[in-house]
């Protein structure tokens, strides 16, 4: 689902804030759309996704796009955060770089 959410908003520039285009996602995966109607309607992840944002947060996340370069065990001292779009030279400097630590 987080893929095809992800297509969805990158790809095919969809607006992923609509309930109904989330659902439609949800269906063509073969997912109980019910049940995610339920959920987005009762928030019953609001607080896992909120308590996940302050994390990343505190690794230098500060939206999306982003990226991990050099990660390893997920430990925030083995990578550098990317926020927003960068250009293909720019990434393949950051990664020549994260490859020598």
């Amino acid at each position: 689902m987080a893929i095809a959410i992800f297509e969805a908003f990158f790809g095919q520039n969809i607006d992923i804030s609509d309930a109904k285009v989330l659902l439609d996602i949800a269906n063509r995966l073969g997912l109980d759309a019910h049940e995610l109607k339920e959920a987005l309607k009762n928030g019953i992840y609001t607080l896992r996704v909120v308590k996940d944002e302050i994390l990343f947060k505190t690794y230098g996340f500060l939206g999306i796009p982003a990226i991990f370069v050099g990660e390893k065990d997920f430990a925030p001292d083995t990578f550098v955060a990317l926020n927003g779009f960068h250009n293909f030279f720019y990434l393949d400097q950051m990664v020549r770089q994260a490859l020598k630590r």
